[in-house]
């Protein structure tokens, strides 16, 4: 069999089209090209159109597999996309079938592996094309002029195969959804000329295609086996539950939420197309009684810069986000703790790749939900955030919060701001598919108070000088100090006003307080009064009528001089002022939690 060969050592037939680089002076193409014995060092997109195949040639063989490799310019402006293909019928012509390798969207090294087929011409010389082009511009094809990269022929020469099999297979996608087809590529070595397959849970359950189709109605994981021969043996392979009947969604589709405990996600391009332009998808897993969603990448292809997925701890953009990428395929699964996990897709107008495709599984619980709970702070004073995180046990899927009858909630960590001093209970409720339980803590609110009022500048000579003498009491600050009076009213609804009466030229000042909680305000006050010394009673303060400003700084009527309210914490429709009645040259300024009187 075979005993004479006739072997072709020339140089393959001419090649219907010879393109080339459009643009040769951009740093791109192909700088080194390696196969078999091939291994080729060149300048690139510079060289435009390269033709090798008289200079550079390697042997391969019927039913091998092969390694490739292509180096492309590192640390350019633009990643490269490459494209191989081989003549293997020897008609001069590239067809798509003949496309041996591709890569996209990389810079340096993009390598990979191909088998050449049974079908191929044997002992003549055929003619391999390389190609590569920047990223943002068109895939590469054989016969179509290329803007900043190159292409490259060179000869391969391919031999009969002469040994026993080796059975291997893959199927299309490992996840189908129920009654879809799932379709099986022969991927045995040393060109088999018999198959025989048996698919567990499939129809048919036998086939004895190269490349059988088969269609599975069932959830669940399924065993395929396949037989292969040749004229000098045969082999078989069994792949243990190897096709996971699951729901299979496209999740830029109409369904955005599943309950499904296993599946498949694609982008809107599917299984072999590209995603579309100007998406923004959202796709929540929510399995009933989930411990953990565990999803697994099987590609991840986007444009680098701008289009992105992310993946969220929960079923919102608010839940803690876990995992987030512009391409790279992650090395490990992403796994969400909290019973959902929801999945965000952008792409922009610019490019659009061959998008995602992942796996999601689910681990659920069978134990009754723990309700617990930890608070940020379990002595706030009014108006201060109170932050509550849920860390109830045995994977909650559902939560109500009661904030002491004043407010409730439904987050899983929420926050709460009291309104009113005293003892507050708080109640969490946490439920799952097995039981709901529930937990209460106190936590005490306690009422405004002043720690600090710093005031710059402080030198005296008709400035507000409130530097000296002071001291905190229980519910206010108190200070004296010369030059001037100063009075603020208190925290009635949280606003605060100051009224001040200087008596001295136009001053400009700054006023810094603090608050209990580390609040701090910092105002600037400009005020214009008379140069006629008068002093303030400090007591029997009189209302102004319920004065609403309309600016930092608003004139009010005195008897002795301008008195001018100040607003540095909001809008409170009540304020107070005081009749002058006698020289005085102190500087008195009290502040308090609760509109207290002096």
């Amino acid at each position: 069999l075979n005993y004479i060969t006739v072997t072709n050592t020339g140089s393959p037939i001419s090649a219907s089209c010879t393109p080339t680089t459009t643009s040769t002076s951009y740093n791109g193409g192909i700088l080194n090209f390696k196969l078999g014995t091939i291994d080729n060092t060149s300048s690139g997109g510079s060289d435009g159109y390269k033709d090798y195949s008289c200079s550079f040639s390697t042997n391969l063989k019927q039913g091998k597999i092969f390694s490739i490799s292509i180096n492309t310019p590192v640390n350019t402006y633009e990643n490269e996309n490459v494209r191989v293909w081989i003549d293997y019928n020897n008609d001069g012509l590239f067809s798509t079938a003949e496309q041996v390798f591709a890569s996209n969207n990389k810079s340096g090294t993009h390598s990979g592996t191909f088998m050449v087929p049974g079908s191929a011409v044997t002992n003549t010389p055929l003619r391999l094309r390389a190609a590569s082009d920047s990223y943002y511009n068109a895939i590469p094809s054989p016969c179509t002029n290329v803007t900043y990269g190159q292409f490259e022929d060179y000869a391969v020469l391919i031999n009969r195969s002469s040994e026993a099999p080796v059975a291997d297979f893959k199927a299309i996608s490992q996840v189908v959804s129920p009654t879809a087809n799932a379709t099986f590529a022969d991927q045995s070595q040393n060109v088999p000329t018999t198959w025989k397959w048996t698919f567990a849970g499939g129809s048919p359950m036998v086939s004895t295609l190269q490349n059988p189709v088969v269609n599975y109605a069932t959830l669940g994981n399924y065993d395929v086996k396949l037989v292969v021969s040749n004229a000098f043996g045969r082999d078989s392979i069994v792949k243990t539950a190897y096709i996971n009947v699951a729901n299979t969604i496209n999740m830029c589709g109409t369904t955005t939420t599943t309950s499904a405990l296993n599946g498949k996600i694609f982008d809107s391009g599917g299984a072999l197309g590209n995603y579309q332009f100007n998406e923004q998808c959202q796709f929540l897993i929510a399995p009933t009684c989930a411990a953990a969603i565990s999803l697994s990448f099987q590609s991840l292809n986007l444009e680098s810069c701008c289009d992105y997925i992310k993946i969220y701890n929960g079923n919102s953009t608010l839940s803690p986000l876990i995992y987030t990428s512009n391409g790279s395929v992650p090395t490990t699964p992403i796994v969400a703790t909290g019973g959902k996990m929801l999945v965000v897709f952008y792409s922009d107008n610019i490019i659009n790749d061959a998008g995602f495709e992942a796996n999601w599984t689910t681990t659920t619980t069978s134990l009754p939900a723990i309700a617990n709970y930890t608070i940020s702070n379990t002595n706030p004073f009014i108006g201060q955030s109170v932050y509550f995180n849920d860390v109830s046990i045995n994977s909650p899927s559902g939560w109500i919060w009661n904030f002491a009858n004043e407010g409730s909630s439904t987050l899983q960590n929420p926050s709460y701001i009291f309104t009113t001093t005293g003892i507050k209970n708080i109640t969490l409720t946490s439920s799952n598919c097995i039981s709901t339980t529930g937990i209460s803590k106190t936590i005490t609110v306690a009422g405004m108070s002043i720690t600090n009022i710093t005031p710059n500048p402080t030198s005296s000579n008709g400035y507000v000088n409130i530097n000296g003498n002071g001291f905190v009491g229980v519910n206010y600050v108190y200070y004296k100090s010369s030059f001037g009076n100063i009075y603020s009213t208190g925290f009635y609804n949280y606003n605060t006003y100051l009224q001040v009466y200087i008596p001295s030229d136009a001053v400009t000042s700054t006023l810094t307080l603090t608050g209990s909680f580390g609040t701090t305000i910092t105002p600037v006050l400009t005020v214009i009064v008379s140069n006629t010394p008068f002093y303030m009673c400090m007591s029997n303060p009189v209302n102004s009528g319920g004065i609403t400003p309309t600016s930092t700084v608003q004139s009010v009527s005195g008897a002795a001089g301008n008195g001018y309210y100040w607003t540095f914490a909001g809008i409170n429709n009540t304020g107070y002022r005081f009749s002058t009645c006698g020289a005085r040259e102190d500087t008195y300024l009290r502040i308090y939690d609760a509109g207290g009187s002096l």
